[in-house]
Parts: structure tokens; C-alpha cells; sequence
């Protein structure tokens, strides 16, 4: 049987040699991850959910809904069919708006449903 004593005492290290000057802060990380494009989709989804009424104005906005964005096309759902009609004559003015609030052209097309 072992005993405490018997063990060989562990050296520590210098306080200025530590580790911790490796570790990056996380909001560098997270500047890096969002400026890839790792989490864009998602991000632009949110942001146009958030300005749904800038985007369409009031009326518009209460009877249009962001369902979600996939692979540059938005998809939206009307109240009505009236209401996807007049959506879909505005499709180019809708596609610019979304594109000039997220700040690139990110959105190419729009899908109803």
C-alpha cells in the first residue's frame, strides 16, 4: 500500500507560464463564426421575421407571415388568396426590400404557400 508521501509531489507551474494565455475571448469567436456564414441563414431568418412590418408596412404585414428562408428562397404565407396574389405582384419589390435590410443579396426568390 501506497501512502501519500510515497507519491511523486507534482511541480507547479510558473504563474506566468499558464495556459490561459491561449484561450481566445468568446466574442472574437463568435465574430468569427457569424462573419463566416456558419449561422447566416438563420440570422437572416430572424431579422426578417423581426421586421416584418418594415419590410411589408402595416396592412400587408398583418396578413403575410414568414414561415422560413432555404437556400436563398423565402418562404412566405398569405391569409388569403387575394392577399398571395397581391404578394406575388409585388414578388421583385419584396425580394429588393428583404435583400436591402439584410444588406446583401441574399434572397433570390420567393415561394408561397
Amino acid at each position: 500500500m501506497m501512502f501519500a508521501e510515497d507519491y511523486p509531489k507534482k511541480r507547479r507551474t510558473d504563474p506566468k507560464e499558464h495556459k490561459l494565455k491561449s484561450l481566445t475571448h468568446a466574442g472574437v469567436i463568435l465574430a468569427k463564426v457569424l462573419s463566416a456564414g456558419a449561422l447566416g441563414e438563420k440570422q437572416y431568418l430572424f431579422k426578417l421575421v423581426s421586421n416584418i412590418e418594415t419590410l411589408f408596412g402595416k396592412p400587408m404585414s398583418e396578413h403575410l407571415k414568414i414561415v422560413d428562408l432555404q437556400d436563398s428562397v423565402l418562404v412566405l404565407k398569405a391569409s388569403n388568396s387575394v392577399w398571395k396574389s397581391e404578394s406575388a405582384y409585388q414578388k421583385k419589390a419584396i425580394i429588393e426590400r428583404c435583400n436591402g435590410l439584410l444588406g446583401v443579396k441574399y434572397v433570390k426568390n420567393i415561394r408561397f404557400v
